[in-house]
């Protein structure tokens, strides 16, 4: 094979520079070959990998401008390679689309993966062209969304902050208390519009029809875009914490004259500000005014669409006003469109009656509704339970309906456990096909993470879990254990002997991959294994304790503690926190 030298464009970025070493790499474990990494000033003829916009692209006739967002393009020509995309981030995933295709690279973790091996490859032509279902792909799992690039490269999800401005709940990061209450109190509304200053920077709404806060408002929104000079996004969503919105006269004129609906006021603040800031972009920076999305949370006091009685919108966004739609409320353990399963609780629901037909309202009012979905573990990081199938047919029907952004929130920068691993390589690889082998996705990632041996008997806990919550519990029993905020940890639900069987799965796992003692990776697979354990063991304590031998207790305590602190354990979402959570378990030992 001839020498190669990959590639690199003069003054090429931190991401450039990364994807250039993920293809030597992963090329030398693959091949079995050094390639070095050269600029373009350093290059002196010869066979090449050229990664990103390269004079070698520009000059090979390849170069092509109508890229999606993320798409991938690769060309090996006269056995010289392309590798390049619409932005970046996307040549930096054209490294793993082309180590997939040619090498059937998997990767798990930002450290483990599995491909095969050729050290008699040779270059030969090929055009490979791929872009991602969702184009904007988001989870708040441990670090995907600012992590280090080896976990926001490697899982395709990309730096998620670098394609926003302002994120969320936002009116009090843009419009902060300290700097504008004494002068324009009037721009604040509090608890029950009493007249009083925020208890804290959160703890207000705004006064969405004053056209001086608005102004202000678009002000402080130009600082923030210059700042992020490639945002695509910029949330103008209310704050977060359910305060009531506010009642002057104005703002209550509006209310009315949106059928008495909070939504349709939001909608014509989004719209307002859109408006002039997209004025000022033509000005100041054309080249953005038209990729620029204003993005307004359905959440709260604007989860119901601005529609009458009989689903006609009385209120539209502007094209460039996205919603997202975050349904907090709803079932997790069906899709958001199943409309089938529904008890109310009146602000409250189990089932996704409400949360389907709003987002049906709501797609008759804007040309984009994001999605901003809820795991179930982002309210209890031990409640072993997973909405596999539902997650996916959630991403189909996103897709179906030409949806821009999705978003997953979970656990964010905190370690956990219940499979967090596989939801993260799971999730984000249906982000970017969401017609994927779900259960392929699964057994593959078990078969690399717990043993050639142990995996299975993980897979039978696994499948056994699933099967449990499926056989015992009616749908709306099954929505309660997977509500956002807790979920069941009961009796009812986890009988004793039950758990005692799943338990004794793990330690049967960790007896199979003793065959492996001699793998390199034997403690890894141990070590993995006993850390998914420490959920059953926690409930078995939780709701046992009193039950339990002294020598059980003494057990499942020192494997909690043990494996929870290798795993970096600290939130635990509805359990509190894991410090906490031990001295609890500790004192009923």
């Amino acid at each position: 094979m001839q020498e190669y030298q990959i590639v690199l464009p003069g003054g090429a970025s931190g991401i450039l520079r990364f994807a250039a070493a993920e293809f030597a790499l992963f090329f030398k474990e693959a091949a079995g070959r050094e390639l070095p990494v050269v600029s373009e000033s350093g290059y002196r003829g010869g066979c090449f990998v050229s990664v990103g916009n390269t004079a070698l692209l520009k000059n090979s006739g390849l170069s092509r401008e109508d890229y999606s967002r993320d798409e991938v393009r690769i060309f090996c020509r006269n056995k010289n390679l392309f590798l390049t995309g619409e932005n970046e981030q996307a040549c930096c995933y054209s490294v793993y689309v082309f180590f997939e295709k040619v090498f059937d690279l998997k990767i798990f973790t930002e450290s483990l993966w599995t491909m095969e091996k050729n050290e008699r490859f040779a270059f030969e032509d090929l055009t490979i062209c791929e872009k991602p279902d969702i184009p904007f792909r988001m989870s708040a799992r441990y670090n995907l969304e600012d992590g280090p690039l080896e976990q926001m490269m490697r899982f395709r999800t990309g730096d998620r902050m670098k394609i926003w401005t302002t994120y969320g709940h936002t009116f009090w990061y843009v419009m902060p208390v300290e700097k504008y209450y004494e002068k324009h109190p009037e721009w604040f509304s509090t608890y029950h519009n009493e007249g009083r200053k925020p208890a804290s920077n959160h703890d207000w709404q705004a006064c969405v029809t004053n056209e001086e806060f608005i102004d202000e408002y678009v002000e402080q929104l130009k600082t923030h875009i210059r700042a992020h000079p490639d945002s695509v996004y910029v949330s103008v969503s209310q704050n977060d914490g359910g305060q009531k919105p506010c009642m002057c006269a104005k703002c209550m004129e509006s209310y009315r004259r949106n059928h008495k609906n909070w939504s349709g006021v939001y909608v014509e603040f989004a719209n307002a500000v859109a408006r002039k800031t997209t004025k000022w972009l033509r000005e100041e920076m054309p080249e953005r005014a038209d990729k620029m999305m204003f993005s307004l949370l359905s959440y709260g006091v604007t989860s119901f669409p601005p529609v009458d009685e009989n689903g006609q919108p009385f209120a539209r966004c502007d094209d460039n006003v996205a919603i997202f739609f975050a349904p907090i409320i709803g079932n997790r353990a069906t899709p958001y469109t199943d409309v089938t399963h529904f008890v109310d609780f009146g602000d409250w629901e189990i089932g996704n009656r409400k949360t389907g037909r709003w987002l049906q309202g709501w797609l008759k009012c804007a040309k984009n509704v994001d999605m901003w979905s809820y795991g179930v573990d982002y309210g209890n990081y031990l409640q072993p339970y997973n909405l596999w199938d539902s997650v996916q047919e959630n991403l189909i029907e996103f897709k179906k309906r030409g949806g821009r952004l999705y978003f997953e929130e979970a656990t964010h920068k905190d370690p956990m456990t219940n499979f967090d691993e596989l939801k993260r390589y799971a999730e984000s690889r249906l982000m970017w096909n969401v017609s994927l082998d779900l259960h392929g996705l699964i057994v593959d990632f078990m078969k690399a993470y717990y043993g050639a041996a142990g995996w299975k008997k993980v897979y039978e806990y696994f499948e056994l879990m699933n099967r449990h919550f499926k056989d015992t519990c009616n749908p709306l029993d099954y929505g309660k254990i997977a509500d956002t905020h807790g979920g069941a940890v009961d009796k009812e639900h986890f009988p004793r002997a039950f758990l005692e069987t799943c338990h004794k799965l793990f330690d049967e796992a960790v007896l199979l991959n003793e065959t492996l003692k001699s793998h390199e990776k034997y403690g890894f697979y141990k070590e993995n294994i006993k850390t998914e354990q420490i959920v059953i063991g926690y409930l078995l304590l939780k709701l046992f304790s009193e039950e339990l031998g002294e020598s059980e207790k003494k057990k499942y305590f020192e494997e909690f503690a043990f494996y929870g602190a290798k795993k970096g354990l600290k939130g635990l979402g509805a359990a509190g926190s894991f410090t906490s959570e031990l001295e609890k378990l500790k004192a009923a030992l």
